[in-house]
């Protein structure tokens, strides 16, 4: 059940036509989000509105209709090997530990917030491995995700003359950055996709200690050698 200003609106699944003879075309129910337009809040199936498969306004006909619409929940993650600090553009700071404890504790708190997953949008760095299981977690929970490179969000604090660099206000960029920008989603890899750049990562890895090594070698003493 969606909430329109408070009030229920229609089920998932359920229909709803435009008042005007005109437009009193019947629309698949493509999207359990529903934007309500009227001279009131929509109260029940069949009242102003229509279901909208990707976007959550449109402009009323009207200047007296009024527009009712889900807001758009930006969430910032600041992701680190043991950790997740995250922030939206209505709730606080909060840190959760980067494991699947975390990632539910998150989504807890999200819930207890009253934020309906598909109002989500979230965003972070491609740090290294670290965010696959947070990516790959919102995303099995229907929550739009963005991963962006580092470099562009580094490029973005610039222009907004950013300096002091603390958890906290790195996480609160990169929400400000996905309300801004509105990067495109992220989609998982393919398994055998994702485990050969395991591999050629790990290879490089390796090369790179071969390298170390021979180099060491070429100063050390006789007796090691």
């Amino acid at each position: 059940m969606l909430a329109c200003n408070g009030k229920q609106v229609a089920p998932a699944g359920g229909q709803a036509f435009w008042p005007h003879p005109t437009y009193a075309k019947i629309y698949p129910p493509y999207d359990t989000r529903i934007t309500c337009i009227g001279r009131k809040p929509c109260p029940k199936i069949g009242a102003y509105g229509f279901f909208l498969p990707k976007h959550n306004s449109i402009m009323a006909t009207s200047p007296n209709r009024k527009v009712c619409t889900m807001t758009t929940i930006y969430l910032g993650l600041d992701i680190s090997k043991d950790k997740i600090d995250t922030v939206t553009n209505q709730t606080p700071h909060i840190t959760v530990s980067n494991d699947a404890t975390g990632y539910r504790a998150l989504l807890d708190y999200l819930h207890g917030h009253q934020i309906n997953p598909s109002q989500i949008h979230a965003c972070c760095e491609s740090t290294n491995i670290y965010y696959l299981g947070i990516a790959q977690y919102l995303y099995s929970h229907h929550i739009k995700i963005s991963v962006v490179n580092p470099i562009a969000i580094k490029a973005y604090a610039k222009m907004q003359l950013r300096r002091v660099k603390t958890d906290k206000q790195d996480v609160k960029l990169i929400a400000d950055y996905c309300r801004l920008e509105q990067p495109q989603a992220w989609q998982p890899e393919s398994d055998g996709k994702r485990q050969l750049k395991n591999i050629h990562r790990r290879i490089e890895q390796l090369m790179a200690i071969c390298v170390q090594e021979q180099n060491r070698l070429q100063v050390a003493d006789e007796c090691v050698k």
